[in-house]
């Protein structure tokens, strides 16, 4: 005897708009599994599920993992506290990279140059030069 109603496929469109697919809990289970060796497009791949399925059971149970940024190391970073002493001494941006490029430092002057700039506006609040009021006076006074 043949059965005439297979189980619903459940990686096929919802019959209704916004209708979600329930999927077994052996198949959410095999997607919590696979989670921790692969990324939503492989399970998606692996489950026959599509990617947007796969999120959301992962949102659901507790599991999505959010990517995190790839930040870059700054090559400037383990130069700062000299950088400041420097800084501090008030010598220029020159002189500055020439004697981090004796400590090791193989980065370029701009770079530099923006974190000097930052330094030097956060250690010194007043402006440099000071405003000079201009008067007129009549001739010969």
């Amino acid at each position: 005897m043949t059965e005439n109603n297979p189980q619903p496929n459940p990686s096929r469109s919802p019959s209704r708009p916004g209708e979600k697919i329930n999927v077994p809990p052996a198949i959410r289970q095999e997607i919590v599994n696979l989670n921790a060796y692969y990324g939503s497009r492989e399970i998606a791949h692996r489950v026959a599920l599509s990617r947007k399925i796969v999120r959301r059971i992962l949102a659901e149970e507790g599991e999505l993992k959010k990517p995190s940024p790839m930040v870059p190391a700054s090559k400037l970073e383990p130069f700062h506290p000299m950088i400041k002493d420097k800084v501090a001494k008030g010598l220029t941006v020159t002189r500055i990279l020439r004697e981090i490029r004796e400590q090791g430092y193989t980065g370029g002057r701009s770079i530099l140059a923006t974190y000097v700039q930052t330094l030097q506006s956060s250690l010194s609040p007043t402006p440099r030069k000071t405003v000079k009021r201009r008067f007129e006076t009549s001739v010969g006074e």
